[in-house]
């Protein structure tokens, strides 16, 4: 098995022999998730975020606020412009976040 060569493996996996060592890898990757909504800057913080971002790429807030009511444009790229977000963000919960080092 050649160095940077994957090679399928069992249940829908990717194997490969890197340095001496077998890297198994599933053959779909999950994209990463950001730490912020990259709409409203708000914490993804929840599954329903999580879930919110992998299909419409922002927080279930904004999906609810923004891509739901305009899926058709929300699809072909459209994005609510700086000004409509820190408008929408002014009657938005704010939630504070502990954070221990």
């Amino acid at each position: 098995m050649n160095d940077n060569e994957w090679k399928p493996y069992l249940n829908d996996r990717l194997i490969k022999q890197c340095d001496g060592f077998y890297i198994i890898k599933p053959v779909e990757e999950n994209p990463v998730i950001p730490i912020s909504c990259p709409i409203c800057d708000y914490m993804i913080r929840t599954y329903e975020d999580e879930k919110s971002y992998r299909n419409f790429e922002c927080c279930e807030s904004c999906e609810t606020f923004w891509a739901r009511p305009n899926l058709s444009s929300w699809r072909n790229g459209w994005r609510p412009e700086k000004n409509q977000v820190i408008s929408r963000l002014k009657d938005r919960k704010k939630i504070t976040v502990n954070m221990v080092f």
